[in-house]
């Protein structure tokens, strides 16, 4: 367990009167308004993913990829946490921004930038008590076509300290529902993959593993 000298940022995202109100907005509010949206919505592969806390390390393409996955996980995702970037989600500019977010979607402030040792930390005690991540390994929705397989370390580093399996999670259609830059949904086809879980090994290192999750996520 990481020594910790300070509190757990929002940790009242985990307590239980917030997971019930947010388990509500998954199952109702935010159904109501993606089945606006979607064309239609297909989840494969939920039942590969194994017991207790694991790292879903989704593709990203759209702000709608967190309700959608949300939705896609039911009930796996009451005991759920979602990483969202600190210089983004959670600016001081911004007060009232990042509560909103963190009560709406569970969403924990990360770092993109500088020393990893506060967000691991703090994603390793999530982990260890009894709560799944949710990251994002491309770091944002790609802006180009050769940006969308340019994978951060942070999903290898975590997987590798905390011992973690980590189920990758292939996102197809939330782009064409909301583009990034847009602000009205477009009506579209939603398709989310879980696939089979990897676990970093006595032969990985963040780069091998990193390597792994990529065939993984774009291999057809």
């Amino acid at each position: 367990m990481p020594a910790r000298n300070r509190r757990l940022p929002y940790r009242w995202v985990g307590w239980w009167p917030v997971r019930l109100i947010r388990r509500f907005l998954a199952a109702y509010v935010y159904r109501l308004l993606l089945c606006r949206w979607m064309r239609r919505f297909v989840v494969e592969g939920r039942e590969r993913i194994p017991p207790g806390p694991v790292i879903y390390a989704a593709m990203h393409t759209s702000m709608a990829d967190t309700p959608l996955l949300l939705r896609a996980l039911g009930g796996r995702g009451d005991r759920l946490v979602v990483t969202a970037a600190r210089d983004y989600f959670f600016r001081r500019n911004r007060p009232a921004f990042g509560p909103f977010v963190a009560f709406a979607f569970g969403a924990v402030p990360i770092d993109r930038t500088g020393s990893p040792r506060r967000s691991l930390d703090d994603a390793i005690t999530w982990l260890r008590s009894d709560f799944s991540l949710v990251m994002y390994p491309q770091g944002t929705i790609p802006g180009s076509t050769e940006d969308e397989t340019r994978l951060q370390r942070g999903v290898a580093l975590l997987a590798k300290h905390a011992g973690c399996l980590v189920v990758p999670v292939r996102i197809f259609g939330a782009s064409a529902i909301l583009p990034a830059g847009v602000h009205w949904p477009r009506r579209a086809a939603v398709h989310i993959t879980f696939l089979p879980p990897i676990a970093f090994t006595d032969e990985d290192n963040t780069m091998r593993f990193t390597d792994r999750l990529r065939a993984s996520l774009f291999s057809t």
